[in-house]
């Protein structure tokens, strides 16, 4: 996350993920803090943030009318 890597567009999807990320972080912070039965695993919390990672791009991209171009 970087953004330098692959020039100027790079910056925005770096932006974008690391805002992403804090926020889910945040949410989850929150939920434990308030739940105090919430007991989760490492490989859940994963599972959990990569979900709603996938979950928040996929609005995003639909709201702001994004096309994806994957280049590998």
């Amino acid at each position: 996350m970087d953004g330098c890597t692959m020039g100027r567009d790079s910056y925005f999807a770096a932006t974008l993920v690391g805002k992403l990320l804090r926020k889910i972080a945040v949410e989850l912070s929150y939920q434990s803090f308030y739940d105090k039965s919430y007991k989760t695993t490492a490989h859940s919390d994963l599972k959990q943030v990569l979900s709603s990672l996938m979950a928040e791009l996929k609005d995003l991209k639909n709201r702001l009318l994004l096309r994806v171009c994957l280049r590998i």
